[in-house]
């Protein structure tokens, strides 16, 4: 089996360790990043093992749809999931317009955000899932709670 790494763009610091805890217990590795000028050099520069972008749409040091089209410019290939707002139509249209693979809507499960990067890493956008659990990502108090 291939080693597969997730490179994560958010700049919450508590929110990169829980994801970087989550995918590590399926076996994926995260290189997390907080600002989008480490986050873009690294994918300019990385080595071919990244298997997976993920980015949260709301970044507060830069356009995450200009960084998108940018990467873009030089990475057609890695798939990319972008973290949007619920209910924010206009911006899951804009993310796919920029180059998303996928987007997924904040407040999400745990299944469903290993689902999907699971299903981007295969190939596979097809699976149905069944939700268990549900991170949060605009609370403070914490990430995971059970459905």
């Amino acid at each position: 089996m291939q080693h597969r790494i997730v490179s994560l763009l958010d700049s919450d610091k508590a929110i990169g360790e829980a994801l970087t805890a989550l995918l590590g217990t399926y076996g994926i590795s995260v290189a997390t990043y907080r600002d989008a000028q480490s986050f873009e050099q690294e994918i300019r520069t990385r080595e071919p093992n990244v298997s997976c972008l993920l980015i949260d749409a709301s970044q507060p040091d830069v356009s995450s749809f200009s960084l998108l089209r940018r990467i873009r410019e030089y990475d057609v290939d890695t798939p990319v999931l972008v973290m949007i707002p619920a209910a924010r139509d206009d911006i899951r249209r804009r993310a796919f317009r920029d180059g998303a693979t996928d987007v997924i809507e904040k407040q999400f499960t745990k299944r469903d955000l290993v689902g999907r990067i699971l299903e981007l890493l295969n190939g596979d956008m097809g699976t149905t899932r069944k939700p268990t659990a549900t991170i949060d990502l605009e609370s403070d108090s914490g990430f995971w709670r059970e459905s």
